[in-house]
């Protein structure tokens, strides 16, 4: 299997991973990887700021279309600063679990805020 390797900061020409936008740009590029079938590991070395919602558009939304198995042995992350392996984990964790049940989870959302 073919192995492509992202680099982050040089893809969004950033050290910020701050934007969604930015985010879209690494999902569209991790997406178009996985269709190709190759493994995508993205290099975090040189980000000095990454937050939740950059994670989650560019690799949590991955699992609205993926399987959890495939993603999980077909998306790696390299270089990420250790205060940012947690974040890395929870968004690999957490968007497994939403989109395996996002329908039950969108229901009971809506009907909260219907009431």
């Amino acid at each position: 299997m073919k192995t492509t390797n992202i680099d982050v900061k040089n893809t969004i020409h950033s050290p910020y991973c701050i934007d969604m936008e930015d985010g879209n740009i690494i999902y569209n590029h991790v997406k178009k990887e996985l269709e190709d079938g190759s493994v995508v590991v993205l290099s975090f070395d040189g980000i000095e700021i990454l937050i939740t919602a950059f994670l989650v558009s560019a690799v949590g939304k991955l699992f609205e279309t993926y399987d959890a198995e495939r993603l999980h042995s077909s998306v790696k992350a390299i270089g990420l600063h250790k205060d940012f392996e947690p974040l890395w984990d929870k968004i690999m964790k957490g968007s497994s679990r939403y989109y395996a049940h996002k329908e039950k989870i969108d229901h009971h959302t809506n009907k909260e805020m219907e009431d």
